[in-house]
């Protein structure tokens, strides 16, 4: 016995040595040999992979108009500050910002100008973390007079 092996004696690979080569029945004896899949578990490996990036590719094209964004956030909170609602109830945004002027960015600013009963904040006014550390997310520069990014402000 080959111990610790976990291989019976008389199941020694000895005579599977070319199971790479086509030996069918010592693949299904001892399975795919030296970490390699079979054929058709790297197809199906390929075939999920492949799934995965169409759907996310299709996401990403669902995603990409501003009617499927504000749908996505009307749906999984804005609903909740429709005044015409009986149970419509106070919604407050607070403490986002960017450095960045993105989609995302302009999405968000017109899907809360589009619904002003949607309360917001942004994060930060002032242009610095702490004391002579800069905020690049912040609406001045750390003179505190001074527009960071026009773009914020559109």
């Amino acid at each position: 016995s080959d111990e610790g092996s976990g291989v019976a004696d008389g199941d020694s690979d000895a005579g599977c040595r070319d199971a790479l080569e086509g030996d069918g029945a010592c693949k299904a004896k001892h399975g795919p040999q030296n970490g390699i899949l079979p054929r058709r578990s790297l197809r199906l490996a390929v075939a999920m992979v492949v799934a995965t990036i169409a759907g996310m590719v299709l996401f990403c094209v669902r995603i990409t108009s501003y009617e499927a964004f504000a749908e996505e956030l009307y749906g999984r909170w804005g609903f909740l500050a429709d005044p015409a609602k009986a149970y419509a109830a106070p919604i407050w945004l607070g403490e986002f910002g960017t450095n960045t002027d993105s989609r995302w960015w302009r999405r968000l600013m017109r899907f809360l100008q589009e619904h002003p009963d949607i309360g917001w904040a942004y994060w930060s006014v002032n242009g610095e973390k702490r004391v002579l550390s800069d905020e690049s997310f912040g609406l001045l520069l750390p003179d505190e007079r001074t527009v960071r990014h026009r773009w914020k402000l559109d």
